[in-house]
């Protein structure tokens, strides 16, 4: 039996999510550390980022557990009524 090492990894999604207006940054914070495990600097630096830059990569992850955390984000967003949005970008 011979084991082909030529298996390609499962592609990796960037969980982006998008500035607006009207989220308040302490939310973004909480749910960065919440949701993806950062640290309350990480958080505050990316929350940054995507206040100055208008989007901010939280984190690479298989597909299903990126849309799993942003589905988690966007449903805690509605829950607090902020507009917050994210997307899924395949790294390539």
């Amino acid at each position: 039996m011979t084991h082909n090492n030529n298996i390609p990894s499962p592609k990796k999604y960037q969980v982006v999510l998008l500035n607006d207006n009207k989220t308040p940054t302490e939310f973004v914070v909480q749910v960065l550390q919440n949701t993806f495990q950062k640290t309350a600097h990480e958080s505050a630096q990316i929350m940054m980022n995507i206040h100055l830059n208008g989007t901010g990569v939280v984190g690479a992850y298989t597909y299903e557990v990126a849309e799993t955390r942003l589905n988690n984000v966007l449903k805690q967003a509605r829950k607090y009524q902020h507009p917050l949005q994210g997307e899924l970008e395949v790294i390539r």
